[in-house]
C-alpha cells in the first residue's frame, strides 16, 4: 500500500540529495509514483516500509515521514487545512506529540514561527484531547516545512543520525589522507551506484577506504583495490577501526581488475594535487578504467563515479559503449567543478 511521504534534504548539493533516495527506493525495489521536488523537499508516494531502508542507508536526508498535507504558504491556507485532517489516522490518541516548524533558506519572513507552532499545537490537542504537547521528549513529532511558495505538515518517521556521520570523519580516521571522500558523500556514492545488501560492492581506486566503511556499514560485501600498497595498507586500518568486515582488499590496477559480473562500482579516482595518478594523466587513466568497467560491469549493475569537468567523463562512457543514468555538477570550489555521472549497460 502506497502512502504519502515526505524527506528533508540536505543542502549541500542542489541535485544530488533527492537523486540518492530515488536510487536507494530503486536499489530496494520499492515502486514509486507522484515525484516532485522542491529544494531541500522530495515528496512521492510509496510503501513506507521504505523508510526502513532509507533510514539505515541514506547519507543527505535529515528526515522524512509521512505527508498529511501541503498547501500554499500562508497561515489561513495552512490553518484551514489541518482542521480537515483526522489525526486518529495517524497516531495513538494517548501519545504526546511536539510540532516544529522550519523555514527553508530563511524564507517565510511573514509567518511567525513560534505563533504557528503553538497553535498548530492547540488545533492537534483541540481533535485529540487525550493527547498532550511534550517538547522535550514526545512520543511523535509533527513537522512543518515552508519555502517561498509551499507549505510542507508530516509526522517524522526517521531522522539522519548526524553524530554517525561525524565520528567517521576523514580527520578522525587512524589512516589519514588529504584527499579521501567524506561519509555523507561516500554513502550518495553507494547508493547512486544502487549497491544492494549481501551483495558486492567494488571500489577499484579505495584509497584509505572512505567509500568502502560506508559500504560496509549498510551491508555491502565490500571489495577495494589500489595500485599503491600503502593506501591498502591504511584502507585496512580504517576498515578495522570502524569493525567492518571486508570480501576482499588487493594491490591491483584499475585497468586489469581481477573480478567478473560486479553489480556495484562506487569510486572516486586520482585526479592530482592531493592524490596519485601514478604519473598517467587522469584522461588517461579513466578512458582506459571504462574499458575494464564494460567487461566486469553486470548486465543489470551500475556504475558511479566523479572526476573533474574538464574530463568529461560523460563522453568517455558513451564512447565505450556505457548508457549515461543521471549525472549531476558539484562545485567544490572556485577552480575545481567535479562531475558525478551514473552508467550503466546498453
Amino acid at each position: 500500500m502506497k502512502s504519502n511521504l515526505f524527506f528533508l534534504l540536505s543542502g549541500k548539493y542542489p541535485t544530488l540529495p533527492a537523486a540518492e533516495v530515488l536510487a536507494i527506493l530503486e536499489a530496494e525495489k520499492y515502486e514509486y509514483v507522484e515525484v516532485s521536488t522542491n529544494p531541500k523537499i522530495l515528496t512521492l508516494k510509496t510503501n513506507p516500509k521504505c523508510l526502513h531502508s532509507i533510514n539505515k542507508r541514506v547519507g543527505m536526508c535529515e528526515a522524512a515521514g509521512n505527508l498529511i498535507f501541503q498547501c500554499e504558504n500562508n497561515e489561513e491556507q495552512i490553518f484551514d487545512e489541518i482542521k480537515r485532517v483526522n489525526f486518529s489516522e495517524h497516531v495513538d490518541s494517548k501519545s504526546t506529540f511536539s510540532v516544529r516548524v522550519s523555514r527553508l533558506f530563511g524564507s517565510s519572513e511573514h509567518i511567525n514561527k513560534t505563533h504557528l507552532e503553538r497553535e498548530l499545537g492547540r488545533i492537534i490537542e483541540s481533535s485529540l484531547p487525550l493527547m498532550k504537547v511534550d517538547l522535550k521528549h514526545p512520543d511523535k513529532q509533527f513537522i512543518g516545512i515552508s519555502d517561498i511558495d509551499h507549505f510542507f505538515f508530516g509526522l517524522k518517521k526517521i531522522s539522519r543520525n548526524i553524530n554517525s556521520l561525524k565520528s567517521r570523519t576523514p580527520k578522525l580516521r587512524p589512516a589519514l589522507h588529504p584527499s579521501t571522500i567524506d561519509p555523507m558523500l561516500a554513502r550518495c556514492f553507494i547508493n547512486l551506484a544502487r549497491a544492494k545488501t549481501d551483495k558486492i560492492l567494488l571500489d577499484p581506486f579505495c584509497g584509505v577506504g572512505g567509500i568502502l566503511i560506508e559500504g560496509g556499514l549498510i551491508g555491502c560485501q565490500v571489495v577495494g583495490s589500489d595500485l599503491d600498497y600503502r593506501m591498502i595498507n591504511k584502507a585496512n586500518t580504517n576498515l578495522k577501526h570502524y569493525g567492518v568486515d571486508y570480501t576482499s582488499l588487493l594491490i591491483a590496477d584499475s585497468r586489469m581488475c581481477p573480478y567478473d559480473n560486479v553489480n556495484s562500482i562506487a569510486t572516486d579516482p586520482p585526479y592530482g594535487r592531493g592524490s596519485s595518478t601514478m604519473g598517467m594523466r587522469p584522461k588517461k587513466l579513466i578512458k582506459e578504467f571504462f574499458i575494464e568497467v564494460n567487461r566486469i560491469l553486470s548486465r543489470d549493475g551500475h556504475l558511479c563515479i566523479a572526476s573533474p569537468i574538464n574530463v568529461n567523463i560523460k563522453n568517455i562512457g558513451l564512447d565505450i559503449g556505457l548508457n549515461i543514468v543521471e549525472s549531476h555538477v558539484m562545485r567544490v570550489h572556485k577552480s575545481l567543478v567535479r562531475e558525478l555521472v551514473v552508467f550503466n549497460k546498453k
